[in-house]
């Protein structure tokens, strides 16, 4: 299978920059792709491949735009060899494959890839629709669904999906399959998604409006549990106070104060607190990751002592936290976490979960009386209604009095 990878070359310019290189390999045999990008080794993460370069590293997101499009384009290459008719992607070379990337004159003579179904492919296009995404976590879902409908075309036995093949029936036994096969959740994402790349065509004249099956097929939600899944605030408190460093880790401490920190910043998600910008004025002032590509506004958070010691503890030189300079990306941190997490319910009996802590800061802050506004505005809601959204100011001091709440509740203050 053709595969490519992005790395540094060997000579380094005046500047101490290194030139990126995308490396394809196939059949025991290699090519190389010069980008025309330079960068410093300690901005670069040669594992993510849609945006190996830091933010650190001047010019970055350019730079990740120019290595992204040649990776997309890699992806489109590959696919249309793997469905071609006329040559075997097995017959090529690795200098082949980078022939039809880098688009030379020489490969229009011997282009083995029939174009005919190009206009009408929606895997092709939902692939490249994926590309464009973007944030990472984004990406990475939809390259998921790609996968997932890959699978489903190897059920049905069908080589492509054309947008024509998409209609009402075709979405109906698509929900059967998913249904059975894997979950409803990925069921209500896969359609989300489907939908989103094929309005997306029709808005770039891919497909016609009056074909599009979701004027008719409508999305079902995913059943919602009537009980809300939070942690007792006795296991929290249990997990807190537990003495972790009679176990000689040194991951364990840092984890146990993730969770402080967490609870400490209104139930503040992971990614939030590894993107977490330096405080201001004794407060923290970030835009939720998630609501970042949706005009999300900023969450004030007063810096409570317990949240200081923390704060100091893991100060970094960029952001709030050192968390994104000590590891290469958001994913590998992320899964540290998770793995030194289970091991700590292993030793200490207490399972904690971050995304139930979110649900347990909002519950109990809930059951204290603290206004609904106050809950969501501190968890970087949106607001629900009107006035809040166009007319009425949020006076932040709220949700300092009801952070500083929670977290005697937390501590038993």
């Amino acid at each position: 299978m053709a595969s490519l990878t992005l790395r540094l070359g060997s000579r380094a310019k005046k500047d101490g920059t290194y030139p990126v290189v995308a490396r394809i390999s196939h059949r025991c045999t290699n090519a190389v792709i010069s980008t025309n990008v330079h960068v410093m080794q300690e901005n670069f993460d040669a594992l993510n491949l849609h945006r190996p370069i830091s933010r650190k590293e001047y010019m970055a997101e350019h730079k990740n735009q120019i290595l992204s499009d040649i990776v997309r384009r890699f992806d489109e290459v590959v696919f249309d060899l793997q469905r071609s008719e006329t040559v075997a992607l097995s017959d090529l070379t690795a200098n082949d494959i980078r022939t039809y990337v880098v688009g030379e004159k020489k490969a229009a003579k011997k282009d083995p890839v029939k174009r005919t179904a190009n206009s009408s492919d929606f895997m092709r296009f939902f692939l490249t629709y994926a590309g464009e995404r973007k944030t990472e976590n984004a990406r990475r879902h939809y390259i998921y669904i790609y996968r997932v409908l890959t699978r489903y075309m190897e059920h049905i036995g069908c080589s492509c999906i054309h947008f024509e093949d998409i209609d009402y029936q075709w979405l109906v036994t698509f929900r059967k399959w998913i249904r059975s096969e894997i979950s409803d959740v990925t069921r209500f994402k896969a359609e989300s998604y489907i939908r989103a790349a094929y309005r997306e065509a029709e808005r770039r004249k891919l497909c016609n409006r009056e074909d599009d099956p979701f004027l008719d097929f409508k999305i079902e939600q995913v059943p919602v549990s009537e009980e809300i899944d939070y942690a007792r605030i006795e296991d929290i408190r249990d997990f807190v106070k537990h003495d972790f460093s009679q176990y000689g880790m040194p991951n364990f401490e840092m984890v146990r104060d993730l969770v402080i920190l967490c609870w400490g910043l209104c139930g503040a998600n992971l990614i939030d607190i590894f993107n977490m910008p330096k405080p201001k004025d004794g407060e923290f002032v970030f835009v939720r990751s998630k609501m970042q590509t949706r005009s999300g506004r900023s969450v004030h958070i007063r810096i409570e002592p317990e949240v200081k010691r923390i704060l100091d503890k893991y100060e970094g030189k960029e952001l709030a936290f050192r968390f994104a300079e000590d590891h290469p990306s958001w994913s590998s941190w992320q899964n540290s976490i998770n793995k030194t997490l289970r091991r700590m319910h292993k030793r200490s009996g207490t399972r904690v979960i971050f995304s139930q802590l979110r649900r347990s800061w909002a519950t109990y802050a809930a059951m204290a009386g603290w206004p609904d506004r106050v809950i969501d505005k501190s968890m970087g809601h949106t607001d629900a209604s009107v006035l809040g959204r166009h007319y009425a100011q949020y006076d932040w001091s709220k949700t300092a009095e009801c952070n500083r709440a929670m977290i005697d509740l937390l501590m038993e203050q």
